[in-house]
């Protein structure tokens, strides 16, 4: 997945975080320019460590811990279907299960969603994300959030899109979406 974020000017022309009660707001445009889209890559599994190592062809997405991965074309198919990233470490993942060892396994990876640090906002902590607008009028985007309300994955905005007419999960090109994120800096 790739994105380019703005950060939106206010009616002063600054566009680093303000006070807004006892929070500081920040208000973004995000240009989703590759949203879960697949990537073809070779790798190593070993499967008694749960690991994926980057061998060569095109290189692996921003993967953060906490985000899910689809894995397919597996050579041996056993390792294929979708999982949960635990540990990131260079050109190693570790996810949740994996059933076989292989080598130089050309596979598919599908990334679940879109996690953006809070640090690209300006931001240490984030307590509300609002979307405030969309480009793309028949994509259905939404802040996911894990156990008690909390982001999904610790630290980071995390975005999923799905498409309005089937909701299936879109990809692509996702147009510009515009946020709002109160939080401490």
């Amino acid at each position: 997945m790739t994105n380019t974020l703005t950060l939106i000017e206010d009616h002063l022309g600054s566009d680093a975080p303000r006070v807004m009660g006892t929070e500081y707001i920040v208000d973004a445009l995000i240009d989703v320019t590759s949203f879960n889209s697949s990537t073809v890559t070779t790798v190593d599994f070993v499967a008694s460590a749960n690991t994926l190592t980057y061998k060569s062809g095109n290189a692996l997405p921003k993967i953060v811990v906490g985000q899910g991965i689809t894995i397919s074309n597996a050579a041996t198919g056993a390792n294929d279907g979708a999982t949960t990233v635990t540990a990131v470490s260079g050109n190693t993942i570790t996810l949740g299960a994996l059933d076989s060892d292989a080598t130089d396994d050309e596979i598919t990876l599908i990334l679940d969603s879109e996690a953006i640090p809070y640090a690209d906002f300006g931001l240490s902590t984030v307590s509300q994300v609002v979307i405030t607008g969309q480009e793309e009028q028949l994509l259905n985007w939404r802040v996911s959030l894990g156990s008690r309300g909390l982001s999904e994955i610790a630290d980071h905005l995390v975005l999923r899109c799905l498409v309005a007419s089937t909701g299936a999960a879109a990809s692509g090109g996702a147009g510009h979406i515009k946020v709002r994120l109160h939080g401490q800096i």
